[in-house]
């Protein structure tokens, strides 16, 4: 039983062997050639080598004979009816003879596994393993994906808020815009233009006043950019005093609502506008006169 152990496991693990000298003894490849279950390629190999190793021939002999006796052990014993049939056949012919029990043959030795079922779970396990590298780069690629258009997904949504403020900005300054200039429009609207004196003769502007509610919104045409501390103020002349009419943005531009100026029963003479420090002064820096418009 050892023995059909051991040819079994070699018949199963054939397929992983190679032939070579120094280990065809070991290996379970002469029990093989024994049985004719080498291919036609391996079996004249290892007859070659059987030829030119003398301790090959000797093993083989030896596994041979022990194939024999493996053989003659698996067989069924012979019965006492047919041991006397085989004795009353050899006697004359004139006594009745018995008939003579078949002995079975032994059951030649199967394969724990054949090549084909070998083959076959061969490539069930090189099927399986390409799905899987399949399915991991399929994977793979479905995550990249993901992650890009979430990138650009969370780009477009950054690029939509930007575009919404800035669109509420536009909104907001159309709006006051409308509003200013429907104001600029009224009845007791007064338009003022302002002109440039020796410190700045090409300066130009436009100031537009309201009788009737004293606002004032200013439009700036052409000033030199003020230096860095410094605004530029504007100045209601009311019989003959000046008025602080509030100070405007350079960058801003185009009609910004600045302080009402109200007569109180006083004469508008003129606006004018000088250059002071950041937020205004009190009085006008005559020296700093840039621009002057009679009302």
């Amino acid at each position: 039983r050892g023995f059909a152990l051991r040819l079994l496991n070699c018949v199963s693990d054939y397929s992983h062997m190679a032939l070579h000298p120094e280990h065809i003894i070991s290996d379970g490849t002469l029990e093989l050639y024994l049985m004719g279950a080498l291919p036609e390629a391996e079996a004249r190999e290892v007859t070659l080598l059987i030829s030119q190793h003398p301790e090959l021939q000797a093993e083989a002999e030896a596994i041979e004979q022990a194939l024999m006796a493996y053989a003659e052990a698996s067989a069924p014993e012979r019965s006492d009816r047919a041991l006397n049939g085989a004795l009353t056949a050899i006697k004359p012919a004139s006594t009745p003879t018995a008939p003579v029990e078949e002995r079975p043959r032994p059951t030649p030795i199967q394969p724990l596994y054949s090549r084909q079922v070998i083959s076959r779970y061969q490539m069930m396990a090189a099927a399986a393993v390409v799905l899987l590298v399949v399915s991991a780069a399929v994977n793979f690629w479905q995550y990249r994906t993901i992650q890009t258009v979430t990138g650009q997904l969370s780009v477009l949504k950054a690029e939509k808020r930007s575009q919404d403020q800035r669109m509420a900005e536009v909104e907001s300054q159309f709006t006051t815009f409308r509003d200013r200039f429907q104001a600029s429009l009224d009845p007791g609207a007064r338009m003022v233009r302002l002109n440039g004196v020796d410190a700045y003769p090409q300066g130009r502007a436009t100031v537009i006043w309201n009788e009737t509610n004293g606002q004032v919104f200013f439009t700036l045409q052409d000033l030199p950019q003020p230096a860095p501390g410094q605004q530029y103020q504007l100045w209601a002349l009311i019989d003959g005093q000046p008025v602080d009419a509030g100070v405007f943005d350079y960058e801003t531009g185009n009609l910004q609502a600045l302080k009402s100026v109200a007569l109180n029963g006083g004469n508008l003479d003129a606006f004018a506008i000088t250059l002071e420090p950041t937020g205004g002064s009190t009085v006008p820096t005559l020296t700093n006169m840039y621009l002057l418009g009679q009302a």
